[in-house]
């Protein structure tokens, strides 16, 4: 993969396909790399409708490992990109609030990944926040270091500018499948517009619609694209420390701008694919986020 006939296909411009050019770049890969993205204003892509926070806080130690690795990505990104880049980046913890009291082993394994979590007990948990609200919660955890959020929008601009000077070729395209040889190996990207790219090795990092790309392939993608719906508000709370918090409820809220920004998961019955669905679950706030934030 080092030689300079090798050429790389990446479906998807956003934040994955421009880091995939990026680390491949950075591990040296000599040969040519076409990104191909269809919307190349972004306004429709997960990169620039995320709410770009970070956490350390999962279950599977193979997440936890992932995130402490993008955490310091993100703290250390002049090294990565160009000096001066600024990606807007809050390193504040997530208070993830419990309905029960944590295993003893569930710190540990955290901590035994790379995380850096504190817990509190309810008593602990009021005299750290007296503005919260103990009632249900048995118990929180907090992270200290690795966790918080940034602009997904620089970012993205910072990465591609450096692919691009490094010889990354963004091409504006809608990918529809893929083609594969008689041996089953991928040969060309399929696009909308009946041109094919050519390519030794092909990466789909497509997001919510990978797995459409993907149908025809000998391996489905288990990847369906879900609608999150993201409320701006004002609070008289003071955002200057607030953490990003997570409500036993599954809402969760944190500061953004001069206000804070707040979203839950839907019920699953109110959870179907949503392809090409943009518009605001606006019911989702009055009878879910509301409540939890009252």
């Amino acid at each position: 993969m080092t030689e300079t006939t090798t050429h790389i296909a990446i479906m998807g411009g956003g934040i994955m396909g421009s880091m995939c050019a990026l680390f491949l770049q950075h591990l040296g890969f000599a040969g040519n790399i076409t990104i191909i993205e269809r919307d190349t204003s972004y306004r429709y892509t997960a990169t620039a409708r995320s709410a770009a926070s970070f956490r350390t806080q999962f279950a599977c130690r193979f997440n936890v490992e992932m995130s402490v690795f993008g955490a310091e990505f993100l703290s250390n990104i002049q090294h990565w990109l160009e000096p001066g880049t600024d990606i807007g980046l809050v390193q504040r913890g997530y208070l993830v609030l419990h309905k029960h009291p944590l295993p003893d082993q569930h710190l540990t394994q955290l901590q035994q990944a790379g995380a850096d979590i504190i817990s509190f007990n309810p008593q602990t948990l009021q005299q750290q926040y007296p503005w919260l609200n103990p009632h249900g919660v048995a118990a929180a955890t907090y992270g200290r270091t690795q966790e918080g959020w940034f602009d997904a929008w620089s970012l993205l601009q910072a990465v591609q500018a450096k692919v691009r000077a490094r010889g990354a070729r963004f091409l504006q395209a809608e990918a529809k499948s893929i083609r594969y040889n008689d041996a089953g190996q991928a040969q060309a990207v399929e696009c909308v517009d009946k041109n094919a790219i050519k390519a030794d090795w092909i990466i789909n990092a497509a997001g919510p619609l990978a797995a459409e790309i993907h149908r025809a392939s000998p391996i489905q993608l288990p990847v369906e694209p879900r609608k999150r719906t993201v409320f701006s508000i004002r609070s008289p709370l003071n955002e200057a420390q607030f953490p990003m918090l997570i409500d036993t409820s599954g809402v969760w809220i944190r500061p953004e701008g001069q206000g804070h920004i707040c979203g839950v998961v839907p019920p699953a019955e109110r959870d179907p694919p949503a392809h090409g669905d943009f518009q605001p679950d606006h019911e989702l706030f009055e009878e879910c986020v509301w409540p939890a934030l009252a």
